[in-house]
């Protein structure tokens, strides 16, 4: 599922570890197949704050030490930052189209 894409969402559970924990893993897996893309980090179960494990700045600093385009926590329960985790990811994907496709114009002149 990766082949071809123009974006993805690494998702982690915030109430589980071990959900975070795997976040090298599946970047291992993106880089192995030399596609570059904007990867944004996604915390679900943001309604469930009380049972946090992994911190909203354990959440940012991964994500910027694996250089990622962006952190954001949701919750598919109420619904908080749904939309605005697919319109930012995709937002990211089209200003990067633009920029590449710049680019390749730049070069034909």
């Amino acid at each position: 599922y990766i082949y071809g894409a123009m974006g993805g969402i690494l998702l982690y559970d915030i109430t589980d570890y071990s959900s975070f924990s795997h976040i090298s893993d599946w970047l291992s897996v993106i880089k192995g197949t030399n596609q570059r893309f904007p990867i944004i980090l996604l915390g679900s179960k943001y309604d469930l704050d009380a049972f946090r494990e992994i911190s909203w700045s354990e959440g940012v600093e991964t994500a910027e030490s694996f250089g990622l385009d962006g952190v954001v926590e949701c919750s598919s329960k109420t619904g908080e930052n749904v939309k605005e985790t697919f319109a930012g990811l995709t937002k990211i994907m089209v200003d990067r189209m633009i920029l590449n496709k710049t680019k390749i114009q730049s070069i034909r002149v």
